[in-house]
């Protein structure tokens, strides 16, 4: 239903080895969002968006321990479930 991710400058993150498959389809917004996974396992590494140029979504479970940050934004709020709690001083956008 969701997940964390840490917004990665572009320029701060290195692959030390392997070559990732890619998936890319647009968004409800018009952008390109490309999935950045294992082409051994399937397991998303990162994604990128031309709505985010420079940025990288690094998938959070993928790190060996999370670092001790906050959330700074909700995306797809729109399809939050109403059980889950808006994230308080993230900003929140309705899409993508």
């Amino acid at each position: 239903m969701y997940s964390t991710n840490l917004l990665v400058l572009h320029d701060a993150l290195a692959l030390v080895s392997g070559s990732p498959k890619q998936y890319s389809k647009p968004t409800d917004a018009g952008n390109i969002f490309t999935s950045n996974f294992c082409g051994d396992c399937g397991t998303t590494m990162w994604r990128e968006s031309t709505g985010y140029p420079g940025i990288k979504f690094l998938k959070e479970g993928i790190l060996e321990s999370a670092p001790d940050a906050k959330p700074a934004l909700e995306v797809y709020i729109v399809n939050r479930a109403d059980w889950q709690a808006e994230v308080p001083g993230a900003e929140q956008k309705e899409r993508q």
